[in-house]
This record gives structure tokens, C-alpha cells and sequence, in this order.
């Protein structure tokens, strides 16, 4: 038995053009990239599709969200040391006196 196919015509907005064109491989026509987008979404393949951009911007997360934890975990960590020292120093004076 053949697969009969079909012509499928759509129209996409000039931000969702823009974005087809930024998935495209060298040399792709717009209509190559979308055949080859919509299978790969057909066929479940979609993991291979992360853009770069999105792996960039997990990273820059991360590290802005690392930065809000070392200013705060620093200025702790100073104010916990500042209290360990005082009472290290009661102790050495109440055993010295």
C-alpha cells in the first residue's frame, strides 16, 4: 500500500517567519525547514530541536541565580564568624579569670 500525501498551505506571521528562518540549515528554502520542523514534531524527535539559545539561557539562570545566593550566603557567613569569634572570646576570658 502507498502513501498517498498531500499539499498543506499555511500562513505564519512575520515574527513566526522569522523565527523559521533562524531554524533553517544552509541552504534550506522556508518550505524545506518547516517540512523537516513538522516531522520531527511528528515524529517525536523534537529533543533534537533545542536551540543553543536555550541552553545559553538555562546558564545565564543559573548564574544569576547563583549570584543572589553568594552575596547573602558571604554577609552569613561573616555575621556567623563574627559570632563564633565572640564566643571563643568568652570562653578564653571566663577560663582565664
Amino acid at each position: 500500500m502507498v502513501d498517498s500525501s498531500k499539499v498543506i498551505s499555511f500562513r505564519l506571521s512575520e515574527s513566526e517567519l522569522a523565527q523559521l528562518k533562524e531554524k533553517a540549515k544552509k541552504g534550506e528554502s522556508l518550505n524545506q525547514v518547516a517540512q523537516r520542523l513538522l516531522r520531527h514534531l511528528l515524529m517525536g524527535e523534537m529533543t533534537n530541536l533545542i536551540p543553543d539559545t536555550l541552553t545559553e539561557l538555562v546558564s545565564a539562570v543559573e548564574l544569576s541565580i547563583d549570584s543572589k545566593i553568594a552575596d547573602p550566603m558571604q554577609l552569613l557567613n561573616q555575621k556567623l564568624d563574627a559570632v563564633l569569634s565572640g564566643i571563643a572570646g568568652a570562653r578564653i576570658c571566663f577560663f582565664t579569670d
